[in-house]
């Protein structure tokens, strides 16, 4: 009974990810680390100057995500398959978001070269990360989408202080890290 349940618990495991295969290039894995750095930098620029308390859930995850790349030397695609399979199915989850007839009508528009494919892309790739955003909130009541333009220093700082409450157990905390590496890398994936 036991090896029946090992196996089916494998299987779970295994099925999803021959289902979808996640490709990364060298380019967008050096665009997330340096992004990642930059926003683990100020993370703890803040914490130090006490503009956010170092239990912050958003500084947390953030230290969490840049101590296991580490461990995978920067490679994002082996800390997402390796480290903790349920990372990457929340990665697949947010995948799931371009079954929206917005964001397929964009994509349509972006493959067929018709129209402004610059605005198109532009705007497949923001209403993904919305919509991503959204998603998290509806598992996470706790979390404070990102403002649209919210990129100046205060509106970072105020975007962490917001999600003051949101969960630091790790199951909360893997959802938001899955949720930056999709709108940081798979949302701008448009092939």
């Amino acid at each position: 009974m036991k090896k029946l349940v090992g196996m089916i618990a494998g299987l779970l495991i295994i099925v999803p990810s021959i289902a979808m295969e996640l490709v990364i290039t060298e380019k967008e894995n050096t665009n997330f680390v340096q992004h990642l750095s930059r926003a683990v930098g100020f993370s703890n620029k803040m914490v130090e100057e006490k503009k956010v308390p170092e239990n912050n859930p958003i500084h947390l995850s953030l230290t969490k995500l840049s101590n296991i790349l580490s461990v995978y030397d920067n490679d994002l695609l082996k800390a997402i398959t390796l480290d903790d399979p349920n990372l990457y199915s929340h990665i697949y989850d947010y995948k799931e978001v371009d079954s929206s007839p917005l964001i397929k009508l964009g994509l349509t528009q972006v493959k067929q070269k018709v129209g402004d494919v610059d605005e198109a892309r532009k705007f497949v790739i923001r209403t993904r990360q919305l919509s991503a955003g959204l998603e998290l909130q509806k598992q996470e009541p706790k979390y404070s989408n990102q403002w649209i333009g919210e990129v100046q220093t205060q509106d970072r700082i105020d975007f962490m202080l917001r999600n003051a409450e949101y969960p630091v157990y790790w199951t909360s905390m893997r959802k938001y890290i899955a949720l930056l590496i999709y709108q940081m890398v798979f949302a701008y994936q448009l092939d």
